[in-house]
């Protein structure tokens, strides 16, 4: 079945405050300016480094393409079923294998389960009915 997130989402710290993204500062005007942190960029992290967080040949070609489509969303997206399996399989590892085989969580504890329990509850997606006998020779016709 296929799955449907909010991309958008932007997640948030313990007070209530957006959680900024510290990789995409930018310096202006004296000041260092950043952004809040969204579902997108914390599944474009995971999906960057899916090669160094157990998942196996196919599942890393999965990740691969999907960062391609998730880098050019902003809002609402639905995956595939083998997509949002990859993406709900690094959210549920979320470390990463360093040089020295040692393991290390990717993210702070609370960008973690934010992003994990955006995954975990994302919703289904109905596919449409295909339509059956006389109906579907006609639709092909």
């Amino acid at each position: 079945m296929k799955k449907e997130l909010d991309l958008g989402t932007v997640l948030v710290e313990y007070d209530g405050k957006p959680v900024q993204d510290l990789s995409a500062q930018k310096e202006g005007e004296g000041e260092i300016q950043s952004k809040d942190l969204l579902l997108r960029d914390a599944i474009l992290g995971y999906l960057r480094r899916a090669d160094r967080m157990g998942l196996n040949e196919r599942e890393q070609n999965i990740a691969y393409e999907l960062g391609f489509i998730v880098a050019g969303q902003t809002g609402k997206m639905i995956l595939t079923t083998e997509q949002y399996d990859a993406v709900k399989k690094l959210a549920d590892n979320g470390k990463v294998k360093l040089p020295n085989g040692q393991e290390e969580y990717l993210y702070p504890f609370v960008v973690r389960v934010q992003t994990k329990r955006l995954i975990d509850g994302a919703r289904n997606v109905e596919e449409p009915a295909q339509p059956q006998g006389p109906v579907a020779k006609e639709a092909e016709a």
